[in-house]
């Protein structure tokens, strides 16, 4: 192993934690700092679903490029019509998925995580009532 990752998912100390004083960009700032001075080999951070506008049961607002992404939630009010009835939903529109990732050059994507996908399936009642849904859509991504 050559170099070290940061990532801020559950279990990790700056989740939807900050340094005293000091708001996400500024600690993200800090860890940078901290890393260089102290020679530490970290190439890449994942910045997790804390870090975007959230919707209706804190589900992603605004579909934007991101490399982590909550739930859909009902409410989302840009994008794809979804597929769910009650808080959460699909992107129910094939194109969608090959829309998001024909743009990751342009964001600079390597890596992305759809997070929540068991609370996700679970709770929508388009899931429980069509087995084909959730596996269309996850095969679509």
């Amino acid at each position: 192993m050559r170099y070290l990752g940061y990532y801020t998912d559950a279990g990790a100390y700056y989740y939807y934690n900050t340094e005293p004083g000091m708001n996400y960009e500024k600690t993200f700032d800090y860890i940078r700092d901290y890393a260089d001075d102290t020679n530490y080999p970290i190439r890449f951070a994942q910045y997790d679903s804390w870090f975007y506008p959230h919707g209706e049961g804190n589900g992603l607002l605004e579909w934007d490029f991101r490399t982590d992404n909550g739930y859909f939630p009902i409410d989302l009010p840009i994008g794809p019509p979804g597929s769910g009835v009650g808080p959460y939903s699909f992107p129910n529109d094939t194109r969608f998925w090959p829309d998001f990732f024909s743009n990751r050059r342009q964001w600079g994507l390597k890596t992305y995580e759809q997070d929540w996908m068991d609370v996700q399936i679970n709770r929508m009642n388009a899931t429980q009532q069509d087995l084909m849904i959730g596996r269309d859509n996850w095969r679509q991504m």
